[in-house]
């Protein structure tokens, strides 16, 4: 009996030992695998790493070594000089020529006051050729209407409207007129401008050359569109009943002028 629990106790013995090999083996095992993985994954980093450095070392090179492309002044200048110098005598001259020749006509252009001639606006437009407006503060315009002015121009202090029934500043003259009265060009130039406001209804704006602009309001029946060129006396359209702003007052030109978009008087111009 004692050598058979001897016997049962060595086996007992010899199981438990290869059961602790055994656990042994798969810590060993896993240890060994996951330093492994560890080690893959640290060079994988490593060369990603590499790679990247590498790329950037490229870049910076790539920048470095690029320069700007520089002109230089002085060699453009020689170069100007020296193609003058290989042209023959006579084409210098005829430059020499066309460039006085441009020179006149520029100061001959700069020279041009008043409002451009009809006769060479029509021309113009014969030929397909854009009029070239022109105006200064020496140039004159004629009445659009006739009539008696009613309201001044008046920016420097309030002035009393009626049907408002309050002062203000006035950046027009009001003419008075009857409905349907003919409404004439000023002076040539261009409609740059054909609008309906609450205050001035049909509104025509004509461009006169050099930032200076004319308003007319009050309007109706209009025989001009935008882009069309005028001369002075032209027609414009005729007057429309008054606007709410104005019914106290009667029917009415609503007459403006703007220099560079400031308000001018219409009545320094007006002779």
């Amino acid at each position: 009996m004692e050598k058979q629990k001897k016997l049962e106790n060595n086996e007992k013995r010899e199981k438990r030992r290869e059961l602790i090999y055994r656990q042994k083996s798969y810590v060993t095992a896993g240890v060994v695998t996951l330093v492994a993985v560890v080690a893959m994954v640290g060079a994988y980093q490593h060369e990603q790493k590499s790679a990247k450095n590498e790329q950037n070392e490229t870049v910076a090179l790539a920048e470095n070594d690029w320069v700007e492309p520089k002109t230089d002044a002085a060699s453009t200048v020689d170069e100007t000089q020296e193609t003058m110098a290989t042209r023959p005598p006579e084409t210098q001259d005829s430059d020499n020529l066309g460039a006085q020749n441009n020179a006149t006509d520029t100061l001959q252009t700069d020279s041009v006051q008043g409002s451009t001639d009809a006769g060479a606006i029509a021309e113009q437009i014969q030929t397909g050729e854009e009029p070239v407006m022109h105006f200064s503060a020496s140039d004159t315009i004629s009445w659009p209407l006739e009539g008696n002015v009613i309201l001044n121009y008046s920016m420097d202090h309030s002035v009393y409207f009626a049907t408002l029934d309050q002062y203000k500043y006035n950046p027009a003259v009001i003419i008075a007129g009857h409905v349907n009265d003919k409404v004439t060009a000023a002076a040539d130039g261009q409609i740059i401008g054909v609008d309906t406001t609450a205050e001035t209804g049909q509104t025509v704006t004509i461009g006169l050359g050099d930032n200076y602009q004319a308003i007319y309001g009050q309007l109706k029946e209009l025989e001009v569109s935008a882009g069309d060129y005028v001369s002075q006396g032209d027609t414009i359209g005729y007057l429309a009943e008054p606007t709410k702003y104005y019914s106290v007052e009667g029917a009415n030109l609503y007459f403006a002028m703007t220099k560079s978009g400031n308000p001018i008087n219409p009545l320094d111009y007006i002779r």
